[in-house]
């Protein structure tokens, strides 16, 4: 069935019982057992208390089904800490979130020199009552309007006086916008982390595979014609499969190997054995190189084979 919104249907109760132009808010009440009170108007928002049924609430908007009201007195709202000094806001507006992190949403602001309450910290967030203009979220399905009583009638008609206009604080605007980018950056960065940790275990997993690998002979040049392929078997005795990053400069060895070289003056010392695809090896011959990728050891071979994942050509080695 097409309704109103809750806060429209109270308002007009309140018009027609003569309570327009009086102080009193317009209130819900609960009409569910355990009701979800949320950060914002979404059911998947983080869950801040449980209403009971017939508590009535402090209504304060209504959009898309849900209902804001005003948070009960024994919800917890959490600020961030650098900005409070004193029990008192130094920041020009400061962000009231529903827990502490910057994850959480936004449930309120408040403006600089007004007094908070405190009932703990955590880290670098304290966790303070629900100050005046915070709001938390119902589902409209669960809340009634409740009709007030109506007043004796007055003698004379005295005309309600019009609303102030409240206009929005561009600073407290700019902030929320400014908050909401960031949520959204750092969510991003996660995400990405997460897209890198799932290749990097797919790597492994896909390495672990391959307990005994055997090279098979390809075309070499001149210099290492004659030299037998490697059998790759792991060496139960060492730790394999670890992530490492080795420089050098590539050179070839084993037939279908490469390996990294450390050149000082006339000395040239192997550091590592090098499995890669034979094209990216060949492209980078005697050049400088930084290979990052998993290193296993292989029985009766006195050094690593690194399998690469990335390659840095000409890396800046101060702090290799």
């Amino acid at each position: 069935m097409n309704r109103p919104t809750l806060c429209m249907l109270a308002a007009s109760i309140a018009v027609s019982t003569g309570f327009a132009g009086s102080d009193q808010p317009v209130r819900v009440r609960v009409t569910g057992d355990r009701v979800s009170l949320r950060g914002r108007p979404d059911r998947t928002a983080e869950l801040l208390d449980r209403a009971m049924r017939d508590d009535e609430l402090v209504c304060m908007g209504a959009t898309n089904g849900w209902v804001a009201v005003q948070p009960p007195d024994n919800i917890g709202l959490w600020v961030m800490g650098e900005y409070v000094s004193n029990a008192t806001v130094q920041a020009s507006t400061l962000n009231v979130r529903s827990g502490p992190s910057m994850n959480y949403s936004i449930v309120g602001v408040i403006n600089k020199g007004e007094q908070v309450t405190l009932r703990g910290e955590l880290e670098k967030w304290l966790k303070i009552s629900p100050p005046p203009g915070s709001r938390v979220w119902i589902s409209e399905d669960f809340v009634e309007p409740v009709v007030p009583i109506k007043p004796e009638p007055l003698e004379a008609e005295v005309k309600p006086a019009e609303p102030p206009e409240i206009k929005p604080d561009p600073a407290a605007l700019a902030q929320a916008e400014k908050d909401k980018l960031a949520e959204e950056i750092a969510a991003l960065k996660e995400r990405l982390n997460r897209e890198e940790a799932e290749k990097a275990r797919a790597l492994a997993k896909a390495a672990k595979a391959e307990q005994v690998i055997s090279v098979a002979p390809k075309p070499v040049p001149q210099a290492v014609r004659g030299t037998e392929p490697l059998i790759l078997k792991l060496d139960k005795n060492k730790p394999q499969y670890i992530y490492e990053e080795i420089p050098g400069i590539l050179q070839r060895a084993n037939p279908g190997l490469y390996q990294l070289v450390f050149i000082s003056g006339d000395i040239a010392e192997p550091i590592c054995l090098v499995r890669g695809e034979k094209k990216q090896m060949e492209e980078r011959l005697n050049r400088s190189l930084l290979i990052k990728g998993y290193v296993n050891w292989i029985e009766g071979v006195d050094m690593p084979i690194i399998r690469p994942v990335k390659i840095v050509e000409d890396p800046i080695l101060e702090n290799y």
